[in-house]
């Protein structure tokens, strides 16, 4: 393995499940794009028609990237498991810096829909996916792993942003707070009333399991070790997508329910029909 693989192995990647949902976001994106990459390379300028379509992707409403969502999970049934691993454990690299200040995290695991949208939204504008190279069968597999890591990386960023609130923690502060547990709380995890200071060599994280809500001070409080105990619980409540159904049926492509045979049968899903449609509207011009 050569140096430039190496250095896509490092920092979040050098964790088995970030490797593992790594691996599914770069196929993922293939399936995403490479029709259209396709439908592209017989026309003329073609690269430019390519960026331009792809330009477009930040418009998509909100159900055509719920359609990528169930394709997605349709062939990766952990994928949503492995999202929510692989973002904590991103929060952990990025916070937990040696040598820096004990930070107290307020987050909220964001829905796998706002991650979607985020990734393949990052992936439309990166300059190895607007130019076609990443589609090309030429081109090296390290290179293509290397722009997955690029796009997967400025996703979790942007989750981070958006879902994210990091102090830094004070020894001779209380800790904070949280309101009466839900009914989904254990006891174990449950907000105390009183809890030791944060070492300097940990992270204090506050999580707050709803889907829909930024953090809040009504928010799940747990130590490193409590979360590090969550990555590999399986009863976790996953993201809920309230009208998916309903935008499922709305949609081209995508009326019939069963989702496995959908993804098995090669389907085209609605964002990609929608990607076709932006094609079509160019070579027009």
């Amino acid at each position: 393995m050569d140096d430039r693989a190496n250095s896509i192995y490092g920092g979040v990647f050098n964790e088995e499940v970030c490797v593992q949902f790594l691996t599914m976001c770069e196929k993922h994106l293939l399936s995403a794009f490479g029709e259209l990459f396709t439908e592209c390379k017989s026309k003329e300028n073609w690269q430019s028609v390519l960026a331009e379509c792809l330009g477009q992707v930040d418009t998509f409403g909100e159900p055509y990237f719920q359609t990528e969502v169930a394709k997605f999970l349709a062939i990766n049934a952990d994928g949503e498991e492995l999202f929510r691993s692989s973002f904590i454990i991103f929060l952990k690299c990025m916070y937990n810096r040696p040598g820096g200040p004990c930070m107290h995290i307020r987050l909220t695991v964001p829905p796998f829909a706002f991650f979607m949208r985020t990734f393949l939204s990052e992936a439309s504008i990166h300059p190895f996916v607007t130019t076609g190279e990443f589609f090309e069968p030429t081109r090296s597999p390290v290179d293509k792993k290397s722009t997955a890591v690029d796009v997967l990386r400025a996703s979790l960023r942007h989750c981070t942003k958006e879902y994210v609130i990091a102090q830094e923690a004070h020894s001779d502060a209380p800790a904070p707070v949280g309101d009466a547990p839900h009914p989904w709380e254990s006891a174990s995890n449950a907000p105390q009333l009183e809890a030791p200071a944060p070492s300097p060599t940990q992270l204090s994280i506050e999580e707050q399991r709803s889907t829909c809500d930024p953090p809040s001070n009504g928010s799940v409080q747990s130590d490193l070790a409590a979360s590090e105990k969550a990555l590999g619980d399986t009863r976790l409540v996953p993201p809920e997508f309230k009208d998916l159904d309903r935008h499922l049926a709305a949609l081209p492509q995508v009326k019939n329910p069963d989702k496995r045979s959908r993804s098995e049968s090669g389907a085209r899903s609605a964002f990609q029909v929608h990607l076709s449609s932006e094609l079509g509207k160019r070579i027009e011009k």
